[in-house]
Parts: structure tokens; sequence; C-alpha cells
């Protein structure tokens, strides 16, 4: 994962979900799907994605949730079309898109409440998913 959590800027630059849909975004034009409909299916979701997170990044309250949630089910989406392909025998990188998708579904994963406490921002709930995620990552990588 592409990190530049330094990076000055608007609100999503410091997200590290964002910088992961940037490079899921970039997995899924070196390597789409062959079928023209889950090339452009997967294509859109992907740009969803980071979309709606950097825009929901910059709102408040509902809408920010919105946006987030928005962008879990795009991710889903984005894993979907490569499942798909996969079981109509086309040869994509279903494991590294599903790397992406699970670490951002977990990132995004804001209905979940993370440790320290319910009264959270919507912000903060996804720093804290995000390092959730990473570490779980880490435990993965470690364990195999």
């Amino acid at each position: 994962m592409e990190e530049k959590m330094n990076t000055p800027g608007l609100p999503h630059h410091g997200l590290r979900v964002w910088w992961r849909s940037v490079d899921l975004v970039k997995l899924v034009k070196r390597s789409p799907p062959g079928h023209a409909e889950l090339r452009d299916q997967a294509t859109r979701a992907a740009m969803s994605v980071g979309l709606n997170i950097s825009e929901g990044a910059a709102l408040e309250g509902a809408a920010k949730l919105r946006h987030y949630k928005s962008a879990r089910g795009s991710v889903v989406e984005v894993v979907a079309a490569y499942e798909m392909a996969d079981a109509i025998g086309e040869s994509v990188p279903l494991d590294d898109v599903l790397e992406h998708g699970r670490a951002i579904y977990a990132m995004s994963g804001l209905g979940l409440r993370p440790r320290g406490g319910p009264n959270h921002s919507p912000e903060e709930r996804l720093h804290l998913c995000s390092r959730r995620a990473m570490n779980r990552s880490a435990v993965e990588a470690t364990d195999s």
C-alpha cells in the first residue's frame, strides 16, 4: 500500500483508507477483467470507492457516514466483479483484489464501534478502524 499519510492538503489525504483505494484503482486499471460488462462495472465501482471516501472526509454527520457506507458497498462490488470474472474462467488477480477489498471494507466499517468508546467522530472511527485493519494484516502476514 502506498503510504502518503503526511501529504498536506485536503481532508481525505490523511486517511489510510483513501490511499488504499488509490492502490485498488491502480490494480483495476492495470489488470481489468476481460469481459466488457465486468470491466466497466469494476472500473466504475473502484473509482466510486475513492471518490466516496474523499467526499465523505469533507462532510459531517449522516452525510459523512452515507458516503463511507457507499464506498464500502462499492468495494464489495469490485470484488464481486473479479469473482465473477474468475468464475467464467478469466485469469484475473482475484487474490490481490480480495486483499485490497477486505482491507478497505474493514477500514470503512463505521457501523462497528471501535475500542475506545462510542463518542468518536466518524473520522476518528475511520482512523481507528484503519489501524485495526492494518494490525490484522500484519498479524495475518506473520501467521503465514
